[in-house]
């Protein structure tokens, strides 16, 4: 667990407590949200004793280089707080209004054969042979099978170059 260090501290260290307990505690993102706005209050309101509105007001409002989403990511941990500390009567700060995510948007890159070539020992290049009519169908359904199973995690791209069907895999 966190050590938090402003005077929201015990509150912080209850809302821990609570959500890990009810299995809604997400370490990626609820801890380091809490702990960042800790450290916030912490150095903004030094002499601050309770939370109020103006510190949840400055900290979740949208930031000039933030994206909706982004903004939505950074304040919902916090939202999730102050709701755990109104419904237990131990605040009255009203939580902020989270802004609808919108959904994003995938521009996918061109790769030139260049790229192709010099980018990853993974890229597997089918013969020209391979090409004639009867690999084809084969070839073009066992494509479509792939891409549906990893389109959302990006792992493989097609790409026809000069004649050449080329499937690149990605390396993480």
């Amino acid at each position: 667990m966190r050590d938090f260090s402003s005077f929201l501290s015990p509150l912080m260290q209850e809302f821990v407590t609570f959500q890990k307990a009810s299995g809604q505690w997400n370490e990626s993102t609820y801890a380091v949200t809490l702990d960042r706005f800790d450290k916030y209050g912490e150095k903004q309101y030094p002499d601050a004793c309770e939370l109020t509105q103006e510190m949840v007001d400055s900290w979740c409002c949208q930031r000039k280089t933030e994206i909706n989403n982004s903004c939505v990511t950074r304040i919902y941990a916090v939202v999730g707080f102050i709701r755990y500390l109104r419904s237990r009567g131990k605040t009255t700060v009203k939580e902020p209004t989270i802004s609808q995510k919108e959904p994003s948007v995938y521009i996918p890159h061109a790769f030139n054969e260049a790229e192709l070539k010099n980018s990853s020992p993974l890229a597997i290049r089918y013969p020209d042979h391979m090409r004639e009519d009867s690999y084809c169908s084969a070839q073009q359904s066992l494509f479509s099978f792939v891409c549906c199973i990893v389109a959302e995690s990006e792992r493989v791209k097609h790409v026809c170059c000069e004649g050449k069907m080329l499937i690149f895999l990605r390396a993480f």
